[in-house]
């Protein structure tokens, strides 16, 4: 790492003396050999350079020198694999959009993807996206409302707390008011003692152990260890009411026919795995990895229509001299 320190402040002042074609290149080279010593590398007490624990590394990480946009790619369960992540936004007959990301990109950014494509290409935008619990957090859901400016809705399941106590109650259980002002625990009690969170989008309300005495679900809600003087503190992201209100729709029976339809995506993204190799690139950058994902959903498109056509469920077209 040193030794690329030492090249890149040799090599950036002379990057004005370089043609216009190789200085785009070199300062391309330049910042990723910047990126990959501030995500790998970092000063202890001594000014020494040592690595930096892989707990703390970069969310997006170079791993290739030839392919700078590659990333690993992790599933839960399964060994991380070097590649990209390959987003599709797909209906009952068709996929409406495609869209290639680093493999780093975590699956909750896949609907704002699809998204922006449809918006880019002038589409209309869909009244709904059905995703598994990794779209179903509140600031997703916010997201996906604020881009569309309110046209579409985001519905999944609504992911358990992270790092909640789930032997007693959680998050999901309380109740904010509209306001954001005030928070109702499962027993109906409410309060307006608010501490902000200071390095999150978030706040803690907090239950006095007055509050909370004589509570029939205080086995419930407090850890066994908990002193009966002590208070009770709920922390509630900025986005609750967005929960609350995928909770209420989720519970309606349109809610539940959608979440339960959802397994209709599989069929098409096993297709695309296994068919038309998308689990591997064929080429190198992400650009490349876009163009092999058009071409498989396209194929895909014409082989659904073609089927639909086959069973009398649509018309060709007429042909157009």
């Amino acid at each position: 790492m040193t030794l690329a320190t030492w090249l890149a402040d040799d090599v950036e002042p002379r990057l004005t003396e370089c043609p216009t074609s190789l200085r785009e290149t070199a300062s391309a080279l330049l910042q990723a050999i910047r990126k990959v010593i501030a995500d790998e590398t970092t000063t202890d007490a001594d000014g020494l350079l040592c690595e930096r624990p892989a707990t703390k590394r970069g969310t997006f990480r170079i791993i290739s020198a030839v392919d700078l946009e590659a990333t690993f790619r992790k599933h839960e369960g399964s060994p991380a694999v070097l590649g990209t992540n390959a987003v599709i936004s797909t209906t009952a007959t068709r996929i409406r959009a495609a869209v290639a990301l680093t493999g780093s990109t975590p699956d909750s950014e896949a609907p704002c993807a699809v998204l922006r494509q449809e918006q880019a290409a002038g589409d209309t935008l869909p009244a709904v996206l059905l995703m598994d619990q990794a779209a179903g957090h509140g600031k997703t859901r916010a997201q996906v409302d604020a881009l569309s400016q309110g046209q579409t809705t985001m519905v999944a399941q609504i992911p358990l707390a992270g790092g909640a106590d789930l032997s007693r109650f959680t998050p999901v259980d309380f109740r904010i008011s509209d306001d954001g002002r005030t928070c109702t625990c499962p027993n109906g009690v409410s309060t307006t003692n608010i501490y902000d969170h200071g390095t999150s989008e978030g706040r803690f309300f907090r239950f006095r152990a007055v509050d909370c005495r004589g509570c029939p679900l205080w086995n419930d809600c407090r850890e066994p260890k908990s002193k009966p003087n002590a208070h009770r503190s709920v922390y509630l992201s900025d986005y609750h009411l967005y929960l609350r209100a995928a909770e209420r729709f989720n519970a309606t029976e349109v809610g539940k026919t959608l979440l339960r339809s959802r397994w209709q995506v599989e069929p098409t993204v096993a297709w695309l795995v296994r068919y038309q190799g998308c689990r591997r690139a064929r080429r190198i950058g992400l650009a490349a990895a876009q163009v092999q994902l058009y071409q498989a959903c396209a194929v895909r498109n014409l082989l659904m229509w073609l089927a639909r056509v086959k069973r009398g469920q649509t018309k060709p077209r007429a042909r157009r001299d």
